[in-house]
């Protein structure tokens, strides 16, 4: 009887247990699927269209590609050819330019000579607004949602109203410009300016009014501002190698933010976001991984999140609440949280990549685009 109690009370014993393995097993199924419905990784990208370059004399002849207005701009052999979002051609037109400069806004492509300094207003069905040349080399350009065009030269800068009309021209007394902005408001200008002298260099950071007379400014010694950027505020963003400064329009420094590495690219959003990719100062030999970190700082110069990763940054773009990420061999997709919503490994070296469309993505190869959809 006792040994029939104890084979009864093993079976239940075993029971139980068959039980529970169950019952846990089909909660982690349970679990996997709803962290599967509502995971990302489902997200994909693919090819909906290329367009391929003219045959190239030699394999280093420049070829101008951008993105504006979700139209794909490409300028190869003083042709501007423009397409849409699916890789459609829908004009093309020759241009009196060897190396052509682009910027622009929702309305108007603006492309400029880089060696004699044409200038051409264009609009997206292809009409020539306005045409004209200032017969010096252009250093680069910023276009406005006003349609005021900045052009920078070396040592001298002009601005062009919606029109092509002139609304100023004038020159810096010292030094090389290194880059500029153009206000919202068309109301200034701000400067990056090397200046070198004996042994010793420094930056000068100037705002400008329209007329050319100095507003404000800011000198940093032995240190190279590569890129400023202007807000909606008129408030100026300053990207150094190592540090992030924000100054207002009467040259007081809001504030100031020491980085944890390198500055290698930097997009402000329309939000007024700031990301950056910083390359870690670690030993490299040492540290190969997670070298790269994807960074975002608000208006207030606050880290909001950073994603690291291995490889170098080659390509760096946002498009609202989306981060395009490329490496020689790799595609990611970050949201605003900084979390990733896709890997996508490629088979040839990518250049850059350059949204057009909150869905299709650009990617710039050596010998051709193709065109990506998120699906």
């Amino acid at each position: 009887m006792a040994n029939k109690r104890k084979k009864y009370n093993r079976t239940r014993f075993l029971i139980f247990l068959l039980t529970i393995s169950v019952l846990t097993f089909g909660l982690i199924k349970i679990g996997t699927g709803i962290k599967n419905m509502f995971s990302n990784k489902s997200m994909g990208l693919k090819k909906v269209g290329v367009i391929e370059y003219a045959k190239r004399r030699q394999n280093d002849e420049k070829v101008n590609i951008d993105s504006l207005n979700e139209h794909i701009i490409k300028f190869q052999k003083n042709k501007l050819s423009i397409y849409n979002q699916g890789g459609d051609k829908l004009w093309e037109k020759e241009l009196n330019i060897d190396e052509a400069i682009i910027g622009g806004n929702r309305s108007t492509i603006v492309v400029a000579g880089a060696l004699r300094g044409e200038i051409y207003y264009i609009d997206y069905e292809g009409k020539i607004k306005v045409e004209k040349a200032i017969d010096k080399k252009v250093l680069d350009i910023r276009v406005n949602d006003d349609g005021y065009v900045l052009v920078m030269l070396e040592t001298e800068i002009y601005v062009f109203d919606s029109n092509g009309e002139t609304v100023s021209n004038f020159s810096i007394p010292k030094g090389v410009i290194f880059d500029g902005d153009l206000s919202k408001d068309s109301s200034k200008i701000a400067l990056t300016i090397l200046a070198v002298e004996e042994n010793k260099f420094y930056s000068n950071i100037i705002f400008y009014s329209l007329d050319g007379k100095v507003l404000a400014g800011k000198k940093y010694d032995n240190d190279v501002v590569y890129r400023i950027l202007l807000t909606d505020n008129n408030k100026l963003l300053i990207l150094g190698s190592n540090k992030i400064l924000n100054i207002a329009d009467d040259g007081n420094v809001l504030w100031e933010k020491r980085l944890e590495g390198t500055l290698n690219k930097g997009i402000l959003t329309d939000n007024g976001v700031l990301v950056l990719n910083l390359v870690s100062k670690k030993n490299t030999i040492i540290d190969t991984k997670n070298r790269n970190t994807i960074s975002q700082l608000n208006s207030g110069g606050n880290i909001i999140n950073e994603t690291p990763f291995a490889g170098e940054v080659l390509g760096l773009d946002v498009i609202d609440d989306r981060i395009a990420v490329s490496t020689d061999r790799t595609i990611y997709i970050f949201s605003k949280k900084g979390d990733m919503l896709l890997e996508k490994k490629i088979n040839k070296d990518i250049k850059n990549i350059k949204w057009i469309s909150r869905k299709n993505l650009l990617i710039i190869f050596k010998d051709r685009l193709e065109i990506m959809t998120l699906n």
